[in-house]
């Protein structure tokens, strides 16, 4: 028996649509990985451009595609699923990008842990042409791993490709829920903690998420379904701020640092795509969090002041770009992706 034949098979689950112009750089990172015993199940979800011609050059014995009729990210995740031999799952959007050792580095962290302990771990932010844009890492990590009301309150953070899952425990819970519009991942993620399935953030570096300037991901990526997905994500923290108010009649500093972190990176993200009315709106919010105010976010609200914010954004992500990939700036917030 070889080295890969003892190693736990990784299936790695790709839903695509309509992202053939990045769908090669998807699948040349999980190519490139420098785990060995895994596979690719990619399901085309009825896309119209190049897409499936691009994932059909790839298929080979450890590649496989297959196509079914536009219904969503959450039914092509479900069919992947079914598809699926692995013991563990990778879950990668079909224009984000695989860490070289990230199956190699989570697979070790998984068996470390407990059957129910789920690991995630940090993120890059990219651009629609690959340049860096800035590092996500997590705060609080003692809270993270052993306060779960502060994980699942205050972070929507672990995007769909942050944790590699158990199989059986996916299955177990039902897959995606199908009828969900937008919060998949944390709606996994939150049935998945009931289930009695915990969350351990494990520092290393995952994937990197692409952010597009004009998003167009997969089945709902227009400009209305962002806009619906933003307020939704706006309204539920609310709605945690207020029970946890409720509960513990004082914001603790933990999750105020956490939710002027969210307003933040939603200011941030609204000005990066010239919507200032938004972002003005999120300024506002992430302005109430005294205690949590940085340095940074002091400097950063003088200036767009002076500036305006939506030339300071563009200001910030120009340098980055022109600092290049070696010189990785960490976000000052947690930006959730939010379709």
């Amino acid at each position: 028996m070889n080295v890969e034949n003892r190693l736990p098979l990784v299936s790695i689950l790709v839903p695509c649509y309509n992202s053939g112009s990045f769908l090669s750089e998807a699948i040349e990172s999980c190519i490139q990985q420098s785990y060995s015993n895994w596979e690719l199940v990619i399901v085309d979800d009825g896309s119209s451009d190049n897409s499936l011609l691009v994932a059909k050059q790839y298929e080979n014995e450890r590649i496989h595609v297959f196509t079914q009729p536009n219904s969503g990210a959450c039914v092509a995740r479900n069919k992947a699923l079914s598809l699926a031999k692995g013991e563990f799952i990778k879950f990668l959007d079909a224009d984000d990008i695989l860490a070289k050792d990230c199956l190699k580095e989570q697979v070790q962290q998984i068996q470390n842990l407990r059957e129910n302990q789920i690991p995630f771990g940090d993120y890059d932010f990219i651009d629609s042409d690959g340049h860096l844009l800035y590092q996500h890492t997590f705060h609080w990590e003692e809270e993270l791993n052993t306060d779960q009301e502060f994980f699942f309150y205050s972070h929507w953070e672990v995007l769909i490709s942050a944790p590699l899952h158990r199989r059986h425990f996916i299955e177990q819970i039902g897959g995606f829920d199908e009828k969900m519009p937008r919060g998949q991942e944390y709606d996994l993620h939150f049935r998945l903690a009931n289930a009695g399935c915990e969350f351990v953030y494990c520092p290393a570096y995952t994937f990197s998420y692409r952010s597009h300037d004009s998003i167009f991901r997969i089945s709902t990526g227009t400009k209305k379904k962002t806009f619906e997905s933003t307020s939704y994500m706006m309204r539920m923290n609310d709605k945690f701020e207020s029970l946890l108010l409720d509960r513990h009649g004082a914001l603790p500093y933990k999750f105020e640092d956490a939710f002027f972190r969210f307003w933040f990176g939603r200011a941030r993200d609204a000005y990066a795509r010239r919507k200032k009315e938004d972002g003005d709106y999120c300024m506002k919010h992430a302005d109430r969090y005294e205690r949590a105010k940085t340095t940074f976010y002091k400097t950063y609200q003088l200036l767009g002041k002076v500036l305006g914010y939506v030339w300071l954004e563009k200001c910030f992500r120009l340098r980055i770009k022109m600092l290049g990939k070696d010189k990785k700036e960490e976000a000052p917030s947690g930006i959730a992706r939010y379709i």
